[in-house]
């Protein structure tokens, strides 16, 4: 039964998520870190164990998108009355493009008014952008991980199922986006904050293809469903692999089922999927209010 909140957390538990957060993953390289590190072994090994080192050590570069945005779906209401009961809560910067690799926070203060959220401008990426080129590997991205803090509206449901995941009816999916025009013209590289969180991008300076469908009720590609009467805020991480080939009836599916996944979420097809330009784009849905 429905209604889902991703909330920012009590003050006393920021401290406990920051330690998560940076627990979840070790020293994160950037473009140019990758880069002074191939030259180094250059000059001592060949080629093929080079890439074979780094492939092994996962020595990749990253961009990750922190939110604190206060977000319950259904809400609101379209002119005909009827809830809005799918609402996307977040888009990544495109993967493999100049000046995206880096950390990004933005916190319940950012969302406010004049905050900036709507007022700034991002610039990612760092000193050594020049050494920078974009992926030419057949699977650019190899690894995405979610950190999740949810919960349902803390009531409903058959009482056999509450605590569980089974029968829940508000979850999180994920679609790609293609951005396919750069939104800068020189060599200085500024995202607007709304890209990560405004669905309709319509007569701004993009041109996005959405690749997104909307179930009625959670699918076997679903992310991660909320605990069914839970009013308290959970903490879900998922970690999705480019090696990742378990098939939807391996022992490694029906285990990510009984934690809130979709069995077909382990055979890492959106991992190797995405391509140079693509965005990530995170769904909150409910059903059954």
């Amino acid at each position: 039964m429905g209604q889902m909140s991703s909330q920012p957390v009590n003050d006393d538990q920021v401290e406990d998520i920051e330690h998560s957060a940076a627990s979840s993953t070790e020293y994160q390289p950037s473009v140019a870190d990758v880069v002074r590190l191939k030259r180094y072994l250059r000059s001592k090994l060949p080629p093929g164990l080079i890439d074979r080192i780094i492939e092994d050590a996962s020595y990749w570069p990253h961009s990750s998108v922190y939110f604190e945005r206060p977000f319950t779906v259904p809400f609101g209401h379209v002119e005909d009355g009827r809830s809005i009961e799918d609402a996307m809560y977040m888009r990544t910067l495109p993967l493999g493009i100049r000046g995206t690799e880096g950390d990004l926070r933005l916190l319940p203060k950012d969302f406010g008014h004049d905050g900036a959220a709507c007022t700034a401008v991002l610039e990612l990426g760092g000193p050594d952008d020049h050494s920078w080129s974009a992926p030419t590997l057949l699977h650019p991205c190899r690894k995405i991980e979610f950190q999740l803090w949810s919960h349902d509206q803390g009531w409903g449901g058959e009482s056999e199922h509450r605590g569980t995941y089974n029968e829940s009816y508000t979850w999180f999916d994920v679609g790609i986006e293609k951005l396919h025009t750069s939104p800068f013209a020189n060599n200085i590289v500024q995202w607007p904050p709304y890209l990560l969180f405004r669905e309709d991008l319509d007569g701004e300076p993009f041109h996005i293809q959405r690749d997104i469908t909307t179930p009625v009720i959670p699918s076997d590609t679903t992310l991660q469903k909320n605990v069914v009467a839970k009013g308290e805020t959970t903490e879900h991480t998922i970690v999705w692999h480019f090696l990742d080939s378990f098939d939807k009836e391996s022992v490694e599916a029906k285990e990510a089922c009984k934690v809130g996944r979709g069995s077909a979420t382990v055979d890492g097809k959106f991992v190797r999927s995405m391509q140079v330009g693509d965005c990530i784009t995170l769904w909150a849905r409910a059903r059954f209010p």
